[in-house]
């Protein structure tokens, strides 16, 4: 049997660690969003992001949306890629509960979901949390090339 790795033992990478979650907080500060919906994983859709969206109205969607996301979330992280109909019934769901709602936002916190959405095909406001974590990684990379 391989040794048990102790902590001692752990090489400590030249790659900057930037958390995911700190980076989609500040950004949805910086933007100033106010009233948003998430989209991923169920778990991060019912506890809001785990919890750290202060001074953010997060709405959350109806059971059956719900449903709808992290179903499609899953089968999405299941497959490695979304289909066309996938695509459809988020972005139809976006627009309903932008227009239903009045939010300012919806935040992508599932990095599969860039599978779905890019800047071109996302024709609502939106924050994509993996886009934003990976800017943050290339800042820290490459400061001096903002």
């Amino acid at each position: 049997p391989a040794p048990m790795a102790r902590s001692s033992d752990r090489v400590m990478t030249p790659l900057p660690l930037v958390s995911l979650l700190d980076v989609i907080v500040a950004e949805v500060k910086r933007r100033k969003l106010q009233r948003i919906a998430i989209f991923g994983a169920r778990v991060t859709v019912e506890t809001r992001l785990f919890g750290r969206l202060d001074n953010v109205e997060v709405v959350d969607p109806s059971p059956g949306e719900i449903d709808l996301i992290g179903d499609t979330y899953a089968r999405i992280v299941e497959e490695e890629g979304a289909s066309q109909e996938d695509f459809e019934k988020l972005r139809n769901l976006a627009h309903r509960l932008i227009q239903r709602e009045g939010l300012d936002s919806i935040l992508f916190a599932g990095t599969d979901l860039s599978l779905v959405f890019n800047p071109e095909n996302a024709d609502f406001p939106h924050l994509d949390g993996a886009r934003v974590h990976i800017d943050a990684i290339m800042r820290e990379l490459a400061p001096d090339r903002e």
